[in-house]
């Protein structure tokens, strides 16, 4: 399935593909539309744009794989941003591919992609039986195991299952979970009950549950139960225990001392509520029975929320998690009154001598008022943020829209090119027609770049990786790189990336007899850092110095924003940019990093450098002279 709010560019993209390989392409133009055919077709894999209206590309990703979704993703878009392929992967994505291009090159890679990505998906199907099983295994949170399939046949358990439950290995051999119950019913306070939970269960596959189960002989046991799945089908239901018995006898002496926080907890104004780890109310104070009534034995998320399940950001879940040992956080909530109100939580464990969390206390504060004050204030900074993102919808829209045309453009004249390539006057005229295409793309990339400019936070950026970076966005480079950035990192973004990749590229473009590139960088006395970069090629013109950062300055007729960009991007950061260099010697710019920024932070930073007699020097990196 291929999906694109673009008609054009699904109408190409299918011409091409099927010309190329042996593919059944069905097309969408939103989410909502591919989720409708993907309910009623069986399909290998989805293509998918990044940009589109009501939701994007990415979107569409996420709300597939949280529907356990798990066919092969490709997102194949025009928005080169390494951001958006990061994201992409990071949620699931097969494969990421940029739709701008050669058109030729780009669907080729398109259909050998597609090919690849099926190609794995049988592969790991094969796999996957083995996988579920040992995963539905890791993932229990309780001690003793069993896994039954849909037949009643134990598919697996481990030790702990049978010491906690008593069980011999004689029963356990059986593989019968109907001789297994019978052989337990005896050792609980409510064998009917207990019977009753289990046939509940069976009946309905995909429920989950979670309950204490008594014995006769005094111990107690926590029970969870889920659903066992593969390829969205559920093949049978995991069952975990754990012993909480010394758990209850430690929350059943805590509470002969609880009456005594109530004083406490009046004197500083806040409610208090101590829950269990099967979110029972232990106790609570007289600050929550105002708001709430009497809570005690109820479970906490239904008591104090009115929920069905833990709150979304709960603490003391992450307690019981062992995620952490404080958490604090904000909720609205109401009163029995219905008034609405604000408190700050703070959840934290109750161990006991071994140090295992028992129970949690969570302490809230009211803080209504200030949350009033902020509301407003946030009203007044949400009107000034609706303005900018309207320039900014406009904005991003009007590129993609336009892009997608130009996509189009392109793959119109490699259709056209293939099928008149004897026609020398059409084939130039193409080529000429997708040389303005690939014009506009870089005015666009240029547009869109700009707008980023100072967006993102500075932070401490390792110089020499972000050239090695810079260097590898180049295919087949020939020129040599002697990169003495070493131990050098400097307040900047993603940016510096782009700044060396447009000093190389220009070097390319315009040094003509290049061999090397030389990196490295000087500290004054004054503490003022130097970063050179240096080429061995024709250098440039005394009458082009002064106009050499200018908007659209080009000596060979390109766009000329790539130094341009440079500067701007230098300026964010507060530094300055010089051309240094002697025409027929090459060209040399040099960038002036003041020792510390406007607000008073060390503009760099410089490891030691352990020197072959044991010294250590940090002045400098210099390489032999070009």
């Amino acid at each position: 399935m291929h999906v694109d709010d673009d008609f054009s560019t699904l109408e190409i993209s299918k011409q091409i593909l099927m010309d190329m390989g042996n593919f059944e392409i069905n097309c969408a133009r939103s989410v909502d539309e591919a989720f409708k055919k993907l309910a009623t077709g069986n399909f290998d894999v989805v293509v998918s744009d990044y940009e589109m209206p009501q939701k994007n590309g990415l979107q569409f990703l996420k709300e597939l794989r949280e529907k356990k979704n798990r066919i092969p993703f490709v997102l194949f878009t025009g928005k080169g941003r390494e951001e958006v392929a990061i994201e992409a992967l990071n949620l699931g994505a097969n494969r990421y591919l940029n739709k701008n291009g050669n058109s030729e090159t780009v669907y080729c890679e398109l259909c050998h992609c597609i090919n690849e990505v099926v190609r794995i998906k049988n592969a790991e199907r094969e796999t996957k039986s083995s996988v579920s099983l040992l995963k539905a295994t890791l993932e229990s949170t309780a001690d003793g195991i069993l896994v039954v399939d849909r037949d009643g046949k134990i598919a697996d358990f481990n030790q702990k299952f049978c010491k906690l439950w008593r069980i011999p290995k004689t029963i356990m051999d059986y593989k019968d979970d109907n001789k297994t119950i019978a052989f337990v019913l005896d050792q609980l306070k409510d064998p009917e009950g207990f019977l009753k939970k289990v046939r509940e269960l069976y009946s309905q596959p995909e429920a989950e549950s979670f309950d204490v189960l008594e014995f006769k002989d005094g111990r107690i046991f926590e029970r969870y139960s889920q659903a066992q799945w593969l390829d969205n089908l559920i093949i049978g239901r995991v069952w975990s225990f754990r012993d909480i018995t010394e758990q209850k006898k430690i929350e059943e002496a805590l509470k002969q001392e609880r009456n005594k926080l109530e004083p406490v907890t009046a004197a500083i104004g806040a409610g208090l509520v101590i829950i269990s780890k099967d979110y029972r109310v232990l106790w609570a104070n007289n600050f929550i029975k105002r708001y709430k009534g009497e809570t005690e034995g109820k479970l906490c998320y239904a008591t104090l929320n009115s929920l069905d399940s833990p709150c979304p950001d709960c603490g003391v879940a992450k307690v019981f998690a062992g995620k952490t040992t404080l958490d604090v956080h904000e909720y609205c909530s109401t009163s029995i009154d219905g008034n609405p109100y604000w408190v700050e939580i703070s959840a934290t464990p109750i161990t006991n001598d071994n140090g295992d969390v028992t129970s949690a206390v969570e302490i809230a504060v009211d803080i209504t008022k200030r949350k009033d004050s902020e509301k407003k204030m946030a009203e007044n900074s949400k009107r000034i943020e609706l303005m900018n993102e309207k320039l900014r919808v406009i904005s991003g829209l009007t590129r993609h829209d336009v892009r997608n045309k130009l996509s189009a453009v392109s793959g119109y004249s490699f259709l056209i090119k293939k099928k008149h390539g004897e026609l020398k006057d059409v084939i130039d005229g193409v080529s000429k027609m997708e040389q303005a295409v690939k014009d506009s793309v870089k005015i666009f990339e240029f547009a869109k770049m700009y707008e980023q400019l100072g967006l993102e936070e500075l932070v401490y950026v390792d110089v020499e990786k972000v050239l090695n970076e810079a260097e590898g966005m180049f295919s087949g480079l020939t020129l040599k790189v002697f990169n003495n950035y070493g131990g050098l990192t400097v307040l900047a973004d993603s940016f510096l990336r782009q700044i060396f990749y447009n000093f190389i590229d220009n070097t390319i473009k315009y040094g003509k007899k290049t061999t090397a590139i030389r990196v490295y960088y000087e500290k004054s006395k004054s503490g003022e850092l130097k970063l050179i970069y240096e080429d061995d090629g024709v250098g440039i013109s005394v009458e082009n110095k002064s106009k050499l950062f200018s908007e659209g300055f080009s000596t060979e007729g390109n766009t000329g924003f790539g130094l341009f960009l440079i500067k701007k991007m230098v300026e964010v950061y507060g530094w300055i940019i010089v051309e240094e260099g002697e025409q027929g010697k090459g060209a040399k710019f040099v960038i002036n990093i003041p020792k510390l920024n406007n607000r008073g932070k060390e503009n760099y930073q410089i490891a030691p450098i352990l020197a072959n007699g044991g010294s250590f020097f940090s002045l400098s990196r210099q390489p032999p002279k070009l």
